[in-house]
């Protein structure tokens, strides 16, 4: 699914995640971050949000372009 977010290819050479609860849902959610020579830049690189469900995970939140390291701001909710 990240493959086909950045569209599709080659383009992706590794990806970053970590699983979050960004709504206090007691579920995390799924940040990833895709890397690759040819969709990072100087803004960083492609990070989507997907919330797991019965069919897979479903994008939740397409971020453009971003830097790692991503951190959670407590008290704020998607």
């Amino acid at each position: 699914m990240l493959r086909e977010l950045v569209g599709g290819g080659d383009v992706v050479e590794r990806y970053y995640y970590n699983r979050v609860d960004l709504d206090n849902d007691g579920t995390p959610e799924l940040i990833a971050m895709a890397a690759g020579q040819y969709i990072c830049g100087s803004a960083g690189c492609p990070t989507f949000i997907l919330r797991k469900s019965q069919a897979g995970y479903t994008l939740v939140a397409d971020l453009e372009l971003s830097k790692a390291p991503i951190y959670r701001v407590l008290g704020y909710e998607i």
